[in-house]
């Protein structure tokens, strides 16, 4: 196997922020990516062959993201409550080819699009001069997606693989001082 001779890689990143009124963030996010091989030999079968039709691993051409935070005052500290989506286009998580036809991915790294919520609620205590108590609420994946997360085929014999932590709900407490 020899290393990807060259690649290009174009793209464009938007970010919003905004307060709309006070208490209330909103922000947001989009990424537009174009990544591909220049030049990709590599042997195949004893054979110098030409793979840069192959897609580059973690780069998938749509990411975007709108989220919200609020904080309300409270006689003890203030309450939280955040949300955001997150969407990620399909990528490939690994450049190895695909046993029947070289030139392309394997299709067992290949990562589907995901859409992901995630949601908090929490109150902060101020405790005088000694700091602040948090206890929140959370939810990650709210809604279940799915799906392959990293895989690493090995030799066209049998593949690693890890999937998206399914939907998980927790509480955290932390103290700052």
């Amino acid at each position: 196997m020899l290393n990807a001779a060259s690649a290009t890689i174009r793209g464009l990143e938007a970010e919003l922020l905004a307060q709309p009124v006070k208490g209330l963030t909103i922000n947001g996010s989009l990424g537009l990516l174009d990544a591909r091989y220049n030049e990709f030999d590599t042997i195949v079968n004893g054979t110098l062959t030409d793979v840069s039709g192959r897609d580059l691993r973690r780069a998938p051409d749509l990411s975007a993201s709108l989220g919200a935070n609020y904080t309300v005052p409270i006689t003890l500290g203030t309450l939280d409550f955040a949300a955001v989506w997150r969407h990620l286009g399909e990528f490939q998580t690994t450049i190895v080819g695909d046993p029947l036809d070289p030139t392309r991915n394997d299709p067992r790294g290949l990562a589907q699009a995901r859409n992901l919520v995630d949601a908090s609620a929490a109150v902060n205590f101020d405790l005088d001069t000694t700091g602040t108590l948090r206890v929140a609420v959370f939810g990650r994946n709210l809604t279940d997606d799915r799906g392959l997360n990293s895989s690493l085929p090995v030799a066209g014999l049998f593949t690693f693989s890890a999937a998206r932590p399914p939907r998980t709900y927790g509480v955290e407490v932390g103290f700052t001082f």
